[in-house]
């Protein structure tokens, strides 16, 4: 139900407070004609309601919930997010590469050895919304950048991460 018009911002997560996604409501109303849309459930969830409403944002940020094989939905994303203050390193994130997505996502755990900041995505600090803004309106206004980003993601995928490599690795161990 959004406008082919409109950016639209996406993450799949867990509705949990180290997912970071009260700084994400934060940033949304700085980041104008765009789209929230987070796949996921979790124990945050009425608290994230309320935070939504309290910002007026019930119209631009969307809890669509728990939806089987979300991944296949990444695609409809201009930019996957990842806000969290705490993570290891998150499948998503390859899944968000695959599919040839930019990213945007905290630097933090495991996320920079995947993520390289200006070149296979944008990385900001935990708990900063004004980061999160800057780096979405950056990216909002420079698709050449999002082709860019999401490119290098995904061959950086393609090359340390593909499932042929890990699996090799794995043997390695026994």
């Amino acid at each position: 139900d959004i406008s082919n018009d409109v950016f639209v911002v996406g993450t799949i997560a867990v509705l949990h407070k180290n997912k970071g996604l009260s700084y994400l409501i934060e940033a949304t109303e700085k980041v104008p004609n765009a789209a929230f849309v987070v796949i996921g459930e979790g124990e945050e969830r009425k608290r994230l309601i309320l935070a939504i409403a309290a910002h007026h944002l019930e119209e631009r940020f969307i809890l669509k919930g728990y939806i089987p094989n979300a991944h296949t939905l990444i695609r409809a994303f201009d930019v996957f997010i990842l806000p969290s203050v705490k993570e290891g390193l998150p499948y998503v994130l390859l899944e968000a590469g695959s599919a040839e997505v930019p990213v945007v996502a905290t630097n933090i755990g495991g996320i920079p050895d995947l993520i390289e900041d200006e070149k296979t995505g944008l990385l900001v600090p935990p708990r900063d919304p004004g980061a999160l803004a800057e780096a979405l309106a950056r990216l909002q206004s420079d698709a050449s950048l999002r082709t860019s980003l999401a490119s290098s993601l995904k061959q950086k995928i393609e090359r340390e991460f593909s499932l042929d490599l890990m699996l090799e690795k794995t043997k390695t161990l026994h």
